[in-house]
């Protein structure tokens, strides 16, 4: 699913949604990220993520289209 915010995310940074999602959860507090990578392209694209440079504005869109939960939330198990 590619949201309109995503849409206009890549039109901007011509990357992945994967690494435009893991650009703006590294900027996030007190997570921790673990991306899963059975490929070798997607080590490459998760490494890519890496040097992804997110504006303040591209940031605050996407923390508002993806707002925190205001309560806990339980993680699945997999």
């Amino acid at each position: 699913m590619v949201s309109g915010v995503e849409r206009s995310l890549f039109s901007i940074k011509f990357r992945y949604a994967a690494q435009i999602a893991l650009a703006w959860v590294l900027h996030q507090e007190n997570v921790i990220v673990i991306p899963k990578s059975s490929r070798i392209d997607h080590i490459e694209q998760n490494f890519a993520a890496l040097n992804l440079k997110l504006s303040a504005d591209e940031l605050a869109t996407l923390d508002a289209a993806f707002p925190p939960s205001t309560k806990p939330v339980l993680l699945e198990m997999l």
